[in-house]
């Protein structure tokens, strides 16, 4: 996992409070990443072209956030404009140096602008092979938290009851 999903895990975890508001992102597992890179720079045809590697199948970070409940991790979920002003208020917090990418406008609750990626150099130089990216589901999300936590990135979550 990239280093910005990493900030926002432990950020969240550690803020334990989870923004209430619906949006997606654009999850790319690793494993993925690297088949997909490789395939793409064997091929001598495809020299020069840029290869954005996206998933199509946006991942919704309510259910991300969840899955952090589900793995015992306790959150309180308050709205996008109190989680905001709270992070803004905690500096010692993994997701503080990232604030600028968190969009706060006069309404009050909008969500994280994402970028928007051409992928069609990657879908034409990927068409002839078995290589997908997979779902981000719970299964997957756990193996990473397990990774996290062995590592030390992650505390364990507390125990249960």
């Amino acid at each position: 996992m990239d280093k910005l999903l990493n900030r926002a895990i432990k950020g969240i975890i550690t803020l334990g409070k989870a923004p209430h508001k619906e949006f997606k992102d654009n999850m790319v597992p690793v494993d993925y990443v690297s088949r997909a890179i490789i395939h793409l720079s064997r091929r001598t045809e495809l020299l020069g072209k840029t290869f954005h590697l996206t998933n199509y199948q946006l991942t919704r970070w309510n259910e991300v956030l969840a899955w952090f409940g589900n793995l015992g991790y306790p959150l309180e979920w308050i709205s996008y404009t109190q989680w905001w002003n709270e992070l803004r208020r905690r500096e010692e917090n993994a997701l503080f140096p990232l604030m600028p990418m968190f969009h706060q406008d006069s309404s009050g609750d909008s969500p994280v602008r994402m970028p928007q990626f051409d992928c069609r150099n990657t879908t034409e130089g990927l068409a002839d092979t078995n290589i997908v990216c997979p779902t981000i589901d719970a299964e997957l999300f756990n193996s990473y938290f397990s990774y996290l936590t062995r590592s030390g990135f992650l505390e364990e979550p507390p125990p249960c009851c």
